[in-house]
């Protein structure tokens, strides 16, 4: 027969396993490069889900940025939008449970290519 104490302690971590595959946490961290590779200090980043929830953060001087934070159960889609002054701002569309890495490339006003974002394995910016 299994103690009773066991029989708690296995329930709690079945449920913790269980509330880790739950939403209620949205993290992005990136890196704003110019169309050269040269980091973007001082450059707006929001994450905003509609009127409701908006997380915000400015890229350091190595234009390394993190934004989120705990979010209300369920899938929800979230609008990242990066902007600095000089570049076309670049507006990228997040889904919940997610822990993200992205590098984001702006282009110059005037220039020809788009600004982009791409996902990324790893960023070289401190957690």
């Amino acid at each position: 027969m299994v103690p009773q104490r066991f029989l708690q302690i296995g329930l709690l971590l079945l449920s913790l396993f269980f509330l880790e595959g739950c939403d209620g946490f949205l993290h992005i961290r990136g890196v704003v490069r110019d169309t050269a590779g040269k980091p973007i200090p001082n450059a707006r980043v929001a994450l905003t889900h509609g009127e409701g929830r908006k997380f915000e953060d400015m890229t350091d001087s190595n234009g390394c940025f993190s934004a989120g934070g705990t979010i209300a159960p369920g899938r929800y889609k979230y609008d990242l939008r990066i902007e600095a002054n000089g570049y076309i701002p670049v507006i990228a569309e997040i889904e919940t449970l997610a822990n993200r890495n992205v590098v984001v490339i702006l282009a110059r006003e005037g220039s020809s290519g788009p600004s982009q974002t791409k996902e990324a394995d790893q960023i070289p910016c401190r957690e």
